[in-house]
């Protein structure tokens, strides 16, 4: 990265696309210039098609149940809106997204189904025998976060969805958090949806999404992945997000994993060397490294970072995960490196913070 550009460590918001995701978007930009879209669009369809083949693989689902969205909410409440709220209940992680919580607490108020946030261990990690107790023959869907936002817990989603449960229960995974940096090609056992937003560990553009959507969620939901996806489609947009996804193919997914580890493994014994406490809700976490700010300390911080040109999130975890076992009395710290930084930027933040 120029040595005139932000550190960036904020991933888990918008990982920053490279030079070919961009350089794609551009040249076709500049074919319609010349051409004009239809022709553009003509020229460029093999393309277009194959991004579609690319997202399959990535997710584990057959290319005729995948499909594409503009953002992980916007994906997975139109999947929502259609369960069949009936007297039962729907179970949802403690990790859950705020939002997409909010949405489901709204869509059964006038109706009598119930929301039922399944409760962690003190640690903060995942209660199988929690899971398993409250599965009864009431339960319409269960939602399950494949790793969490604010601090990047992950869940045992495949040890939930072993679980016995009705056959009418539909399991909608959110992978935002996951997808380009979990490996998920081999699919999720007992998954009917799953959605996610690729502007993050995959590094696609802004307002791009996938997701997989089983026969049975069709059927039970009456949804086919043309009807969630919309007809529409920006080309630029889908291209550059086909050049992410080769991207993600060509180096591995492992290769990307073990990079970044490597990051975050001097990330966090830099913080704790320097007195910082990590939160650590379960025995592991994927992508992001949530650090507690005294109160009193957090303007410092604040100008500290904006002076060394770093760039992280302050995370409102009531907003975000309101039912997550998280203490916020002190602000939250959220650092997420990528394979563009370097141990050099680490470093860097490192002084900042301690300096602030």
């Amino acid at each position: 990265m120029p040595a005139s550009f932000p550190i960036y460590l904020n991933a888990c918001s918008h990982g920053l696309p490279s030079s070919g995701t961009l350089t794609r978007m551009a040249d076709y930009l500049a074919q319609e210039v010349v051409k004009g879209s239809v022709r553009a669009l003509e020229d460029n369809a093999a393309e277009i098609s194959h991004v579609k083949s690319l997202a399959a693989s990535l997710l584990g689902s057959d290319v005729q149940n995948t499909g594409f969205g503009v953002g992980t909410v916007q994906l997975w409440t139109k999947v929502a809106s259609h369960l069949p709220m009936l007297k039962g209940r729907i179970l949802v992680s403690a990790y859950e997204w705020g939002e997409q919580v909010r949405f489901l607490e709204r869509l059964a108020r006038p109706t009598d189904c119930e929301i039922e946030v399944v409760p962690n261990n003190p640690d903060g990690s995942t209660d199988l025998t929690e899971w398993a107790a409250r599965i009864d023959e009431d339960v319409i869907a269960i939602c399950l976060p494949l790793v969490s936002s604010v601090a990047g817990v992950r869940t045992p989603v495949n040890e939930i969805l072993d679980l016995d449960r009705p056959d009418h229960t539909v399991t909608i995974i959110d992978a935002a958090q996951a997808i380009g940096r979990v490996d998920l090609s081999d699919g999720i056992s007992g998954c009917d949806v799953l959605v996610a937003t690729a502007r993050k560990w995959l590094r696609g553009p802004r307002q791009t999404a996938i997701f997989s959507l089983s026969f049975h969620a069709q059927e039970t939901l009456g949804l086919r992945a043309a009807d969630i996806e919309g007809a529409d489609v920006n080309v630029a947009l889908r291209l550059g997000l086909g050049m992410a996804l080769s991207e993600v193919f060509d180096a591995g997914i492992d290769t990307i994993h073990c990079k970044i580890e490597r990051l975050e493994t001097q990330l966090r014994t830099g913080l704790r060397d320097a007195g910082f406490e990590v939160v650590q809700n379960g025995s592991e976490t994927v992508g992001t490294i949530c650090v507690r700010i005294p109160a009193q300390q957090k303007k410092a911080v604040v100008h500290s970072l904006e002076a060394a040109h770093i760039v992280a999130k302050w995370p409102d975890a009531q907003s975000d995960e309101p039912f997550a076992p998280y203490c916020v009395t002190q602000p939250l710290l959220r650092l997420s490196p990528h394979c563009y930084n370097t141990p050099e930027d680490i470093e860097r933040l490192l002084d900042a913070l301690v300096r602030a």
